[in-house]
Formats: structure tokens, sequence, C-alpha cells
């Protein structure tokens, strides 16, 4: 267990860290390669995410990204560069583009890449409480 803590210009978060060895990359369990930052947003974030059945069923979700219109239009991009695995979320899905609130906590990192499968390494939003998904 690492700790880290993440300096905003309001405050100061203690963030507690598990690493597991996956593909030889040092992976937290939210599927971050190495870590990520945590912090409460000052503003509204404009993301997007590729909406699984869980989050449908729920209305609400918990990962998300931000990223040009033209690369979210390809399921290479869903499937290579996020890292969502057919076996959780077949089909794919449309790309939504939702918000996280202000004052929401999140962590940002970069998507774990998986031996043999394909590159992921593009940021990922993770807010450990669930987001209202927006239909």
């Amino acid at each position: 267990m690492a700790q880290v803590t993440v300096i905003t210009a309001s405050t100061i978060i203690p963030i507690q860290t598990s690493y597991y060895i996956s593909s030889m990359c040092l992976t937290t369990p939210e599927g971050f390669l190495i870590g990520s930052i945590g912090f409460k947003t000052s503003v509204t974030l404009n993301v997007g995410l590729y909406a699984s059945s869980n989050t449908l069923k729920y209305s609400s979700f918990n990962f998300s990204t931000i990223a040009p219109k033209a690369l979210t239009q390809s399921e290479w991009f869903g499937r290579k560069m996020l890292k969502i695995q057919p076996k959780f979320q077949n089909p794919l899905g449309l790309y939504s583009k939702q918000v996280i609130p202000e004052d929401t906590y999140i962590r940002v990192g970069l998507v774990v890449p998986q031996s043999g499968l394909s590159f992921g390494t593009w940021m990922q939003i993770y807010t450990p409480n669930p987001v209202k998904y927006r239909k």
C-alpha cells in the first residue's frame, strides 16, 4: 500500500493506493497505470463514455474520459485505448457526452495497457461515488 499526497489549490488529500503487477505494469484496482491523481473538481467537467448495461440499469457511471470527437466515433478507441473488453461490455455501445458536477471528487490517470491486446494509456476519469447518467 503506497500513500500519495495530492495538493490542490484548496486542499491536501492523502491517497492510499494498492498496486498489482499486470502485464509487467503497476496497476491500481481502478485500472490506472502506476497511479492516479485525486482531487475535487472546481468546475463542471464535460466528459464522455461508452454506456455499459450497468450504466443504463442504474442511471449512473464511475468511469469516463475526455477525447476528441473523431476518436470516439470508432470502436477501436473504446477497445484499444480505453481497454473496454468485450467480456465486460459487449456490444461497446454508443459514446455519449456526460457531465461531472462541480465539487465532485475524481481521480485522473492513464489506462493500463494489457499484454498482447493493445496500447492502453489514454486518460481515464474515475469517480468513487457514481455520477448521474443523463439519457
